[in-house]
């Protein structure tokens, strides 16, 4: 059993060193989305995704060892690690709690991060929409008296196109 609690230990740090890693790179996109800077942003969504792939790799081992425990232990389906807290060893106690707070937090400060960004780049796509629609009026369509539908070109836009 003790093996099995060293070795989730070893992916839950290794969890936590991609978790950090998926902070910094947030950050920088962050910064990218607050700067317009889309070359900085195509490499911090590059990193990104190297990062989900790795932590989609690890999840899977996590959860297999996870169910090894269980069955160990003889706790319910789906127990998580505080479930498996008080049945380790007390030398693995302490490493366990200390990294399953410290990945508590870490996802926490990730989520948040997240939502401003997505706020972020919501805010970017309709400045871009609004951009779009100056320079490429498009057309209205009207009723007429006869039912007829008459389509007319839009205004000629805010930008003044004479040389």
């Amino acid at each position: 059993m003790e093996p099995l609690f060293f070795e989730l230990i070893k992916i839950l740090k290794q969890q936590r060193d991609v978790v950090k890693e998926m902070i910094k790179a947030s950050g920088a996109q962050n910064q990218a989305l607050r700067n317009a800077d889309t070359q900085s942003l195509n490499g911090a969504v590059k990193q990104l995704t190297l990062l989900t792939q790795q932590m989609a790799k690890l999840d899977p081992q996590r959860e297999e060892i996870q169910r090894l425990l269980e069955k160990q232990l003889e706790l319910k389906p789906g127990a998580a690690v505080s479930d498996m807290l008080a049945k380790a060893p007390v030398n693995i106690q302490l490493e366990l709690k200390e990294l399953q707070m410290e990945l508590k937090k870490d996802f926490e400060k990730l989520r948040e991060i997240n939502e401003l960004n997505k706020v972020l780049t919501k805010r970017a796509l309709e400045v871009n929409t609004a951009v779009m629609k100056i320079f490429t009026p498009g057309t209205g369509q009207t009723y007429q008296q006869s039912g007829k539908i008459e389509s007319k070109e839009g205004p000629a836009g805010v930008v003044n196109k004479t040389v």
